[in-house]
């Protein structure tokens, strides 16, 4: 997956930066966050987009999501992809990267707490 967030975040030369910027001057701030972890990790793709642009800004993604399981990278966009991976990018440069994971936890442990609390209290004395 890390090689498939190069692919798709990192650079101008990346299909998130072609897609929304250059075709379709939709936003400045783009990205996907996958963070290096030991066990599963979020895959998040961001984009800031205008409300009259969120619907387009869906299909354009469904359309490009739908065309990478349908269709393989071919063999440069592999190679650039794997050498972005490699390049000594810094993962947490960004202040934006910095603020989406600090979100994501906060709302992760709201979540995981209702739902484990919905859980338990779902239990009967008999099923304890």
């Amino acid at each position: 997956l890390k090689v498939l967030e190069s692919y798709l975040s990192y650079g101008m030369s990346a299909a998130l930066f072609k897609i929304f910027r250059e075709k379709n001057g939709m936003t400045y701030d783009l990205g996907v966050y996958y963070p290096v972890r030991s066990g599963n990790a979020p895959f998040l793709v961001y984009l800031s987009v205008s409300n009259e642009k969120a619907l387009l800004a869906f299909e354009l993604l469904s359309a490009l999501w739908k065309n990478l399981l349908l269709k393989p990278l071919i063999d440069k966009e592999i190679f650039l992809a794997k050498e972005k991976t490699f390049g000594g990018r810094d993962f947490s440069t960004t202040n934006f990267n910095f603020w989406v994971l600090s979100l994501f936890i906060i709302i992760s442990m709201i979540l995981t707490g209702t739902v484990l609390r919905k859980k338990i209290n779902s239990y009967s004395g008999q099923f304890i």
